[in-house]
């Protein structure tokens, strides 16, 4: 996968239509390195998904919080653009609440969520909590490869992602070699979902 050419055909797709839903267009100026662009793209597409589906926007919320902890951890006073991504009204906010979407019923994306929005508000307990049980799903069943749900693939991807906006490089990339182990044992299943292909790509 060319994330690059992904990104420019996403790009093409927005000057077409501004209002377009797409997500896996933040992921794809993630790994071109332009973070702050890919931190307001989840903001935006989180917004849309929520007002448009009535659901929570839990992935692009992650991976807003994932582009802020990137940006936090590498500022520099060269940046082109502010430090502080644009925020997405959080649950607890009247605003939200009132019109709160249900709650998100897939476990690794919940798990996941939690961890990287405790280490948005300084939660080091809620934190490392949500991280361990992502890496007791991750090495289930003793280590073995089988995954039908794709679940250790996921949670493996998370830490990766999670070790490596926080710059623990070495943890991050013991994390996605673990999950591209996986996807690529469940390449066919894999290939259904952007981030189960990324390990294979993006190693």
């Amino acid at each position: 996968m060319n994330v690059k050419e992904a990104s420019e055909a996403f790009d093409r797709v927005y000057q077409l239509k501004p209002s377009a839903y797409i997500y896996p267009a933040g992921i794809a100026l993630f790994y071109c390195d332009e973070i702050y662009t890919a931190g307001e793209c989840f903001t935006k597409n989180a917004q849309i998904f929520e007002a448009r589906f009535g659901m929570r926007a839990s992935e692009e919320r992650l991976w807003r919080d994932a582009c802020q902890l990137l940006l936090i951890n590498t500022q520099t006073n060269n940046s082109s653009h502010p430090n502080i991504i644009s925020s997405i009204p959080n649950e607890s906010d009247d605003d939200f609440s009132v019109h709160a979407p249900p709650p998100e019923t897939r476990k690794i994306i919940r798990i996941a969520r939690d961890m990287f929005d405790a280490s948005i508000v300084g939660d080091f307990s809620r934190m490392i909590l949500s991280r361990a049980k992502l890496i007791e799903i991750a090495n289930s069943n003793g280590g073995s490869r089988r995954d039908p749900k794709l679940w250790k693939l996921s949670s493996w991807y998370f830490l990766g992602l999670h070790y490596d906006v926080l710059g623990h490089t070495e943890e991050s990339k013991a994390c996605m070699r673990n999950a591209w182990n996986l996807s690529s044992a469940n390449k066919a299943n894999a290939q259904n979902d952007i981030i189960h292909t990324l390990p294979i790509n993006c190693r």
